[in-house]
């Protein structure tokens, strides 16, 4: 998999340019960000619930270990200059501050996505995207 994104990426900025931008969405595949070919081939990525995520319809905080485990690969993605886009499904305004505050923090991209929006029907409330 990591020969051929990094041949697709390669043939795809040689054909509409260098500006042109791979982001990938890591999924549980965190492990992947530690290869530096695959790193090599990508411009960002994006990995859902990060902190929180849904569980019985409702937004509950993910598992401490499960976090920190991400954190390390989102990390160093981020160090090797990808952009880091982090969408967790939050239930108030309070949810996605604290949310954005620890996107900021880490320099990843926050995208505080409503839980009752989960299929990303509609856009997070404009309230909680003041910096």
């Amino acid at each position: 998999m990591v020969n051929t994104l990094h041949k697709l990426s390669a043939l795809i900025k040689r054909k509409y340019g260098y500006g042109f931008k791979v982001y990938v969405n890591i999924g549980s595949a965190v492990e992947l960000l530690a290869e530096e070919k695959f790193l090599a081939s990508i411009d960002g990525v994006l990995r859902e619930e990060v902190w929180y995520t849904i569980k019985d319809g409702k937004c509950v905080k993910v598992d401490p270990s499960e976090t920190k485990y991400v954190l390390k690969y989102l990390r160093k993605a981020k160090l090797k200059g990808k952009a880091v886009i982090v969408a967790d499904f939050l239930c108030s305004k309070e949810m996605a501050e604290d949310f954005c505050r620890l996107c900021w923090y880490y320099g990843f991209i926050p995208v505080p996505q409503p839980v009752w929006a989960a299929d990303y029907s509609e856009p997070p409330p404009l309230e909680w995207c003041d910096p």
